[in-house]
């Protein structure tokens, strides 16, 4: 459940999963293997998200701790 509001977020800012791994700086499959639930994001990832969207996504911290 945690993981679908990522792609809905993500689907929110017009963005596909190869755009939103650019702006995160990482990698295609580690984008994927976080939305679908394989792996966890580092903490330098969840920063870069924070990085590039600020607040417009305040629970990012819970979404992963949830899932």
């Amino acid at each position: 459940m945690a993981r679908e509001e990522l792609k809905e977020f993500r689907r929110s800012k017009g963005l596909t999963q190869p755009e939103m791994a650019k702006k995160l700086d990482i990698s295609l499959s580690h984008y994927k293997g976080i939305e679908y639930g394989r792996q966890d994001p580092s903490f330098k990832t969840l920063c870069k998200f924070y990085e590039v969207f600020g607040n417009e996504y305040e629970d990012i911290w819970t979404l992963f701790k949830q899932s």
